[in-house]
């Protein structure tokens, strides 16, 4: 089985099962919603990418997981840390974002898989952040279901072109002095 695809069934399993847990039927229901809402967003920036001609050889996730999960821990920290809470800003996101796609773009020496790369880092962090919003939204009385909605497309959407932005900065960044290098070498 394609990772892809093993990924995709355990997110909307996961997602289905804690909305199912917090907010019973409806909270399944639009978990399940939320999680493909933001799984399609951050394939149609992946299908941008490719139409860009960003497409790499080797497109398993694994090289985005840690910067994923470092993104997504400071997306939930404010949720659930009081002390984070006072830290959180719009600003501070977005660069830590911009920073993870710098560095899967200089790890990957190349534009093309730092922008790759970046969208699938940015846009899981956001997508794991929908499971935050689902947790967070169906524990309160009335059920915040719409607050689900909107961040399952706001959250992908924003982490994939911030962290993809930065991994084709940080790519192009790695091939210029690449070009730089070699030419001081000569």
């Amino acid at each position: 089985m394609r990772p892809h695809f093993a990924l995709l069934v355990a997110a909307l399993s996961g997602a289905v099962g804690l909305g199912y847990a917090v907010g019973g039927v409806d909270g399944a229901a639009t978990a399940g919603v939320a999680v493909a809402l933001g799984v399609g967003i951050v394939v149609g920036f992946l299908l941008v990418a490719s139409a860009l001609g960003a497409t790499v050889d080797d497109s398993a996730p694994w090289p985005a997981v840690p910067v994923a999960a470092v993104l997504l821990a400071a997306l939930a920290a404010p949720e659930y840390l009081p002390a984070a809470d006072a830290l959180a800003s719009f600003e501070r996101f977005a660069a830590a974002f911009l920073a993870g796609g710098l560095l899967l773009g200089v790890a990957g020496g190349d534009a093309r898989r730092g922008l790759w790369f970046g969208i699938v880092a940015g846009g899981a962090a956001g997508v794991g952040y929908v499971f935050v919003a689902v947790h967070q939204s169906f524990a309160t009385r009335p059920e915040l279901w719409l607050f689900v909605l909107v961040a399952s497309v706001v959250a992908p959407a924003v982490g994939s072109a911030l962290a993809g932005a930065g991994g084709a900065l940080g790519g192009a960044l790695c091939n210029a002095f690449d070009r730089a290098d070699g030419v001081a070498d000569r």
